[in-house]
């Protein structure tokens, strides 16, 4: 179903949720955080410690839990500054020297306010229509047969 917020689908993947389940107290501990009155930096640097981690699902990929969790954490963030880290803000990273990491979700937020982005949200937009992903790069267009 869509959010509204963000296209988080393929970033609720099983491995992200088979983690929660397994580190409940990791999860909530996060979402107290990012949920409290302190100052966003300070908050972002401490709920960063807690879920800047990769998984591996079945296959042995690795996914981050940045792409599962920030989209809720943005959401809980009474200030609206808790940066997504997701497919959408990785090109943004990219052009500003980053990864999707603890330093990259520091340099995204510090884009808040910035360029007319008030919140995290229109941060993940900007992300999206500014540095949009090519996806049918490397994919040949399909040919045709010639006419006999």
């Amino acid at each position: 179903m869509r959010t509204g917020i963000a296209h988080c689908y393929g970033a609720v993947r099983a491995v992200t949720l088979e983690f929660a389940k397994r580190k409940p107290d990791i999860i909530a501990a996060a979402f107290r955080e990012v949920a409290s009155r302190r100052k966003p930096k300070t908050k972002l640097g401490r709920v960063m410690k807690l879920i800047d981690r990769q998984l591996a699902d079945r296959a042995g990929r690795r996914i981050s839990l940045l792409n599962g969790i920030t989209p809720t954490l943005a959401c809980l963030d009474p200030a609206e500054r808790f940066p997504i880290v997701n497919g959408k803000t990785r090109r943004l990273l990219k052009e500003l020297g980053q990864k999707p990491d603890h330093d990259g979700a520091m340099a995204l937020h510090r884009m808040i306010g910035e360029l007319n982005i008030k919140n995290s949200f229109e941060l993940d937009v900007y992300a999206a229509t500014q540095f949009p992903r090519n996806r049918r790069k490397g994919r040949s267009k399909r040919r045709r047969r010639p006419k006999d």
